[in-house]
């Protein structure tokens, strides 16, 4: 009995990994796996710098926007089942666009031989990411000086002028850690006062954990009060939170 042959239905190739009857070259003609877009477009909030990814802002890198674009692939791939390996993204910026380059290789299943029942096959691409400029809600907020929370440092004794800047610096930094998760985390302010200095921050949530920070890190507890200073849309009441640290 003669042993049954591999070939290419379409062009005949005998050797090589095959899926549903054709060579890899022969089936990537049918079409590409994946539809990557030849662009998308991205936020970009011109007051604050930062991209929109899902529903955050976040800083505007090559590394940002290489997570914007595997998103984007696994997205694409997902409804399909296609696993997505080897996932190399390289981001160019060229002048009023990003020039993005993608590759990797993905599991096709059904095919003859190949990896685990399935074939291997590889994906290259380039697409363009341009950014759309506009100004997010937190922004908006931010530039017309709203402020839900007032941060008070203190100290028991007049401080040096390098020990105010070194406090100062520690709030800022830390304000800075948060606004990737909270857009509002930001000190709109800062007033020079007898004994210390005060920050208007945007975010009451932020401030509280900015405050409950540099207490656990120096030892003191922050000393918290609220004013009501309205009514929101909805009809509750509004507060503007105040936390104090006495150094």
């Amino acid at each position: 009995m003669l042993a049954a042959s591999r070939f290419c239905v379409k062009c005949g190739k005998e050797i090589g990994e095959f899926v549903k009857g054709l060579c890899v070259p022969c089936f990537l003609e049918k079409g590409t796996l994946i539809e990557l877009p030849k662009s998308i477009t991205v936020d970009y909030d011109r007051r604050s710098g930062r991209l929109r990814s899902g529903r955050d802002w976040v800083p505007d890198s090559d590394g940002e926007v290489a997570k914007i674009v595997a998103g984007r692939i696994l997205s694409l791939a997902a409804p399909q089942k296609l696993p997505i390996e080897g996932l190399a993204i390289t981001v160019r910026r060229v002048q009023d666009r990003i020039a993005v380059a993608v590759s990797f290789s993905t599991i096709v299943e059904g095919g003859d031989g190949g990896v685990a029942g399935g074939v291997s096959i590889p994906f290259s691409a380039e697409l363009s990411v341009y950014l759309r400029k506009t100004i997010s809600d937190a922004s908006m907020k931010l530039s017309s000086n709203y402020h839900e929370a007032i941060m008070q440092v203190r100290f028991a004794k007049r401080p040096t002028l390098e020990e105010g800047r070194q406090k100062l610096a520690e709030v800022l930094a830390l304000l800075k850690a948060e606004k990737r998760k909270i857009e509002l985390s930001e000190a709109i302010d800062t007033k020079n006062v007898p004994g210390g200095f005060d920050l208007l921050i945007g975010s009451a949530k932020a401030a509280k954990k900015v405050a409950t920070r540099m207490g656990r890190k120096y030892g003191i507890r922050p000393i918290y009060s609220n004013k009501m200073i309205g009514m929101n849309d909805n009809g509750t009441t509004k507060y503007r939170h105040t936390y104090c640290l006495k150094f």
